[in-house]
């Protein structure tokens, strides 16, 4: 399974920048393949769009805000794929509600990882949106 990890490099003091390089050095489970894009707030739109369709999976690090713009960015996709969080932010309700904030706390980004391998997909509704969109808990 090839992942976009799209990760937001300010995110929790610097989170994001130390998450990213500790992906380029670790295994991803059941032989997915990870490609780390550090987002930029100017580019965000052109990048979510242009990348994320030839992905299985997007896995989103950042904080809520970072999360909410990528999700949304992604219910324009004809097809969007799938989701996962890394929560890197303060707050973290998405996380906090989709499991993935108690994956995060149990052991960080190595016990993350795993679990993309593991985890199911369901639905998330947008609220008001015509469509809503899959994410792994």
């Amino acid at each position: 399974m090839d992942c976009l990890f799209l990760i937001n490099p300010n995110a929790g003091a610097g989170q994001g920048r130390r998450a990213a390089s500790v992906l380029e050095e670790i295994s991803l489970p059941n032989a997915m393949k990870g490609h780390v894009v550090f987002t930029d707030p100017a580019r965000l739109g052109q990048q979510v769009l242009s990348l994320a369709p030839s992905y299985e999976l997007v896995v989103i690090g950042g904080g809520d805000g970072t999360i909410n713009r990528i999700v949304r960015l992604m219910a324009e996709l004809a097809a969007p794929p799938p989701f996962a969080i890394l929560p890197l932010g303060t707050g973290n309700d998405l996380a906090r509600s989709t499991g993935w904030l108690k994956v995060w706390q149990s052991g960080g980004l190595a016990t993350a990882c795993l679990a993309l391998g593991h985890s199911k997909v369901r639905s998330l509704d947008l609220w008001g949106d015509a469509k809503g969109l899959s994410f792994l808990s």
